[in-house]
């Protein structure tokens, strides 16, 4: 498909590969990443044409440790400013700036400015991914880190007129994202295997928190290969809130695809960003 969009997440042991096109999912799919990491850019490569995947460009969902994030009110300005203001917010954490790459989306504006969630990540990083993917015959053509890919998601879906979170849920540890309508708010994360229970309590205090800043929260978003159907059913039994698979975003997605749209999530949300 000619306007189709690829996107990948690169992990520690997994990759995951989406391709979206024509208003919905068209592949998604993980594969197990060799040990020898020197051979992953040839990996990609043969995964691809496995999959008859000829899209060339792609988006990259950046790993959360290679990546600063940091959300923070600024007055309106353009492009040009932003270059110069983003960097600042992070001067506490990049020592000045250089060395760095910075990006950014505006997640709500008024009269007296606009809310920003900030990223910066080393600029070496970015260039190894880009060498990486160039070794794999692509073009890096964004990486953005997961916030900003669920975001994709959420503006593809068609009901985000109220809150969601998205709850990425790894055999170590848990991330929660936290979303009014198709809006980053705030993220949490819970390190290490979490039983259900402590996963049920941590995720009620964040919901309740939620919603005295005005949220909405009526679905939980599973992604990630750490949930069952037993767990699924215990967190909507235990917060009374309905718990969905992340491919219920994507309109019409086949259903051989279902199973991998929930653990390649990100790397859809990064092709659409």
């Amino acid at each position: 498909m000619r306007d189709a969009r690829l996107g990948l997440d690169i992990g520690s042991t997994n990759l995951h590969m989406a391709l979206v096109g024509g208003g919905g999912l068209i592949l998604a799919a993980t594969e197990a990443l060799p040990e020898d990491r020197e051979s992953v850019p040839e990996f990609i490569r043969e995964c691809l044409r496995r999959h008859g995947v000829k899209t060339k460009s792609c988006g990259l969902l950046f790993p959360p440790g290679d990546v600063l994030r940091r959300r923070f009110r600024a007055p309106r300005m353009s492009r040009r400013e932003a270059a110069f203001y983003v960097p600042f917010e992070f001067r506490d954490f990049t020592g000045g700036g250089e060395g760095y790459i910075y990006d950014y989306a505006v997640l709500a504006e008024d009269g007296d400015g606009m809310e920003v969630l900030g990223a910066a990540a080393r600029l070496t990083t970015l260039e190894g991914y880009s060498k990486l993917l160039r070794r794999a015959g692509l073009r890096l053509a964004s990486a953005v880190p997961a916030e900003m890919a669920y975001t994709g998601l959420l503006r593809a879906a068609r009901d985000v007129g109220h809150g969601h979170c998205i709850l990425d849920l790894g055999a170590n540890g848990a991330r929660m994202y936290f979303f009014a309508g198709p809006r980053f708010e705030r993220g949490r994360v819970l390190e290490g295997p979490p039983d259900p229970q402590t996963l049920a309590a941590e995720l009620r205090r964040a919901v309740n928190f939620c919603r005295t800043q005005g949220m909405d929260i009526r679905h939980i978003h599973r992604c990630g290969g750490g949930w069952t159907g037993e767990l699924s059913a215990e967190i909507s039994e235990a917060l009374g809130i309905e718990v969905l698979g992340v491919e219920e975003l994507f309109p019409g997605v086949p259903g051989e695809l279902m199973e991998g749209a929930s653990l390649a999530a990100g790397a859809a949300g990064a092709a659409l960003y």
